[in-house]
């Protein structure tokens, strides 16, 4: 009975730690406040507000976002302050390899993506998805998306190399309700892949800074 009892207060001791080892799209989240934020500052926050301006998200209504490539969280972040209501999908594997800027092992990484959305009040607008590069370029991660997407964020470190197979896969998603963007246009290989994408579907391409937009003419 002591031992039953002991193994009672261990589970109830261990139970938040044990959750927080889980697939981050079934866990149970514990949200670390003790990580300084890391979040978008200055131009790079600037321009990424510009671009969402250039999208025309529809004021006061449920908007849907999709940031593959989410990482920290700086970005879904910054989403999550621009809309009225809805969900930002923040997509990621939350490896170190991705940024070496990054000196933290993977848990902490994913730490630091649930801190940042804790310390900006996001806890409720973004939900975090689980994705290798490989379910992210092909579309395996649809499946954990609602049908209609406003707008799909593509981090250049989340599509690189393929990017034409990414742009392919994810404007299937957003065709007639939605808008593809992201960063990385000083990569040559994707203003080439960008720019070639564009023509060949009759798009629009956009740019500010180091941020891109796909639209419909």
């Amino acid at each position: 009975m002591k031992f039953y009892l002991m193994l009672c207060s261990l589970t109830l001791l261990l139970g938040p730690y044990l959750e927080g080892k889980k697939d981050p799209l079934h866990r149970a989240y514990k949200y670390p406040c003790k990580l300084k934020p890391t979040f978008l500052k200055g131009c790079e926050a600037c321009e990424l507000k510009q671009i969402l301006e250039m999208v025309g998200l529809p004021p006061n209504s449920v908007i849907n976002i999709a940031d593959i490539g989410a990482f920290d969280g700086a970005r879904s972040c910054l989403f999550a302050k621009q809309i009225h209501s809805g969900v930002i999908y923040s997509i990621d594997n939350w490896q170190t390899n991705i940024n070496e800027d990054y000196k933290l092992g993977d848990d902490l990484v994913f730490d630091q993506f649930l801190s940042n959305i804790n310390k900006a009040a996001a806890t409720s607008k973004i939900r975090p998805i689980w994705g290798s590069n490989d379910q992210i370029i092909d579309g395996q991660v649809f499946n954990h998306l609602p049908p209609h997407l406003n707008l799909v964020f593509l981090d250049v470190s989340a599509i690189y190399p393929s990017i034409t197979a990414s742009l392919e896969n994810w404007l299937e998603i957003v065709e007639g309700t939605g808008v593809i963007c992201g960063n990385g246009w000083g990569f040559h290989k994707l203003q080439d892949e960008l720019t070639k994408f564009a023509e060949a579907e009759q798009m629009r391409l956009m740019t500010i800074g180091d941020y891109w937009l796909l639209k419909e003419d």
